[in-house]
C-alpha cells in the first residue's frame, strides 16, 4: 500500500530557498522516486528506464542530504551549486565502489530533481533538467558506469543508445542542436 511521505530539508545553498520540501509515494520502507525520469522504450516497446524505481527511505533522505551538503560547499549558486552537489556525491560513490551502476546514477538524479522541484522548479523544467543532466553525467562518468544486470560497460548497451537518442531529442528541442 502506497502512502505519501514528506521530505523536508534545511539548506545553506546560495540562491536556493533555505527550506525545501516535497512529498513522494512510499511503499513500506521504500520511496518511489522516478516521477521525472524520461519514458524510454526498447525496440520491443518494453520500458527500460521509467519502471517504478527508488530506494529505501533512509537512503533516499541521506542521498538528498549529501547532495545539499556538497552543494552548500560550492562556489556556485542555485541550480549550478546543486549540480556541483550531485557530481560530488557521484564522485564519492565511484571512489567508494570503483564503479557506478546505471540504476544508481538514475537514483541520484531522482534525488537531485526532487530537490529542484522542492525549490520551486516546474514539472516540465524538472523533466528537462533530468534529461539534460543525465546527458551531462553520462559524458562525464561514462567510463565508470556499468549496466545494472550484466555489469558490462554501459556504453556497450542498447539502453545507452536509447538514452543518447532521448537526450539528443531534448537538446534539439531546447537548444536546436544534439548533445552527443
Amino acid at each position: 500500500m502506497e502512502n505519501l511521505r514528506l521530505f523536508a530539508f534545511s539548506t545553506n545553498v546560495k540562491g536556493v530557498p533555505s527550506r525545501i520540501s516535497f512529498s513522494l509515494p512510499t511503499d513500506s520502507s521504500f520511496v518511489i522516486s522516478n516521477q521525472y525520469r524520461p519514458n524510454l522504450f526498447s525496440g520491443t516497446m518494453s520500458p527500460i528506464v521509467n519502471m517504478q524505481a527508488g530506494e529505501g527511505i533512509k537512503e533516499f533522505y541521506d542521498d538528498c542530504c549529501n547532495i545539499l551538503a556538497a552543494a552548500s560547499r560550492s562556489s556556485e549558486e542555485g541550480v549550478d551549486a546543486l549540480v556541483d552537489g550531485l557530481i560530488a556525491v557521484i564522485n564519492a560513490h565511484i571512489a567508494r565502489c570503483g564503479r557506478l551502476i546505471f540504476g544508481d546514477l538514475m537514483i541520484y538524479i531522482d534525488c537531485w530533481v526532487h530537490i529542484l522541484k522542492g525549490a520551486g522548479v516546474s514539472d516540465q523544467d524538472a523533466r528537462d533538467y533530468y534529461s539534460v543532466e543525465l546527458g551531462i553525467l553520462l559524458s562525464i562518468f561514462l567510463p565508470h558506469i556499468k549496466d545494472d544486470a550484466t555489469l558490462v560497460p554501459f556504453s556497450e548497451t542498447e539502453t545507452f543508445r536509447i538514452v543518447k537518442q532521448h537526450v539528443n531529442q531534448v537538446a534539439i528541442r531546447l537548444n536546436g542542436a544534439p548533445f552527443f
